[in-house]
């Protein structure tokens, strides 16, 4: 046995010898003289995760809130004083976990696999208007879950939960412009759909984009199966970008948007970027058709290679309530590392209505809201 052993590593030596010899003269402009022969076995073949087709990115979002409104707010009667239905996200004064996030993507040459994990305060706010309870819900935790079929370099297919379409911002804080989500965002706008969207680049410029889902932030059919069809399409020339999109349920009254029209408009220049945001939405309740819309305006400067500051302004309007609400956010973003692995975030909003949608420290109504938040990110990416 050990006689065997030895004529085995006699033979692996001599292939190293040969290889090397042979690599040399294969090469023109390989060194002979003075090169070294390493005595080591070839290097294994790289295992199926390491070509780069597996990808895993991961974040924590810590943040601290104050505001003028208590935690605990309750009426004359004890009962307690929601939030209004444009605010949910930073519900909370004191030190919080939004998110801890794992975003893992399987990306080969016809096919993907795309999933996003979700752990925190900030979950619950994104299944508000589910048809399912989240605790309930088999992939809760999964904001998405989707597989990807690539037809053609111009035309992909994906069939699973997927993160809207529509829209200016997304629920990973560091990737907006301020750190807080805007009214417009959380109240006059889906989060997320389970079906299948199917996205094709006509040219450089132009690129269309259908779906059919199940409503609006739905595990499943609401119940009266009938699928919800949504498109948008995008155009880009140099730094100008403009995007228009479309949401239509079959079901009147069962979905959250019966008609959803999406505009936005972008511009980039240097180191300022411009967007500007407009939602308009219908529903209907008991045969009567209530109308919807809002507009934002973002404004970000990167000042420099470690420091940011973004602006954005908001008005929402609805009918139903006959009520107007106008927001105002600051954020000064302060990256200390070159990778901007860590983001330090200090977000100041202030909110008024016509209406008393807000609630004081004494629990008191109120047409006013001040808020400051102080967001940690720690990122993978």
């Amino acid at each position: 046995m050990r006689f065997s052993r030895i004529l085995v590593t006699a033979a692996v030596v001599h292939v190293v010898l040969i290889g090397a010899s042979e690599t040399a003269r294969g090469d023109p402009e390989a060194p002979l003289a003075d090169t070294p022969v390493v005595l080591t076995a070839p290097p294994a073949a790289p295992a199926a995760s390491d070509d780069s087709s597996l990808k895993i990115e991961m974040f924590a979002d810590a943040r601290y809130v104050l505001s003028t409104r208590k935690n605990d707010a309750v009426d004359e009667t004890g009962a307690a004083i929601p939030q209004p239905a444009h605010r949910a996200w930073e519900r909370n004064n004191g030190f919080e976990l939004a998110f801890l996030g794992l975003d893992a993507t399987y990306d080969r040459e016809k096919f993907a696999v795309t999933t996003s994990l979700r752990f925190g305060t900030a979950v619950a706010p994104f299944y508000a208007n589910s048809t399912v309870v989240p605790d309930l819900d088999g992939v809760a935790a999964a904001f998405q879950a989707y597989g990807t079929w690539k037809a053609s370099p111009q035309l992909t297919i994906d069939v699973g939960r997927f993160n809207t379409i529509y829209g200016t911002e997304v629920a990973e804080s560091w990737k907006n412009t301020n750190y807080t989500r805007g009214a417009l965002y959380y109240a006059f706008q889906p989060f997320w759909h389970t079906g299948a969207r199917a996205s094709y680049e006509v040219s450089p410029a132009l690129k269309l984009t259908g779906m059919v889902v199940n409503g609006v932030n739905n595990s499943v059919d609401s119940g009266a199966e009938q699928p919800s069809v949504g498109a948008q399409a995008t155009f880009t020339a140099g730094p100008a970008s403009f995007a228009v999109g479309y949401l239509g349920s079959a079901d009147p009254g069962n979905d959250m948007f019966d008609h959803f029209v999406d505009v936005i408009a972008t511009l980039a220049i240097d180191r300022v970027t411009a967007s500007i945001n407009a939602d308009l939405f219908a529903n209907e309740d008991l045969g009567t058709t209530h109308l919807y819309y809002g507009v934002s305006g973002v404004l970000g400067c990167v000042v420099s290679e470690t420091f940011r500051v973004g602006g954005r302004a908001e008005v929402l309007q609805a009918d139903l309530e006959d009520s107007t609400v106008y927001t105002g956010t600051v954020t000064l973003d302060y990256r200390p590392l070159a990778n901007s692995n860590l983001v330090l975030r200090l977000d100041n909003r202030a909110e008024s209505s016509n209406q008393m949608l807000f609630i004081d420290r004494d629990a008191a109504p109120s047409r006013r809201f001040f808020q400051t938040v102080f967001g940690v990110v720690v990122t993978s990416q």
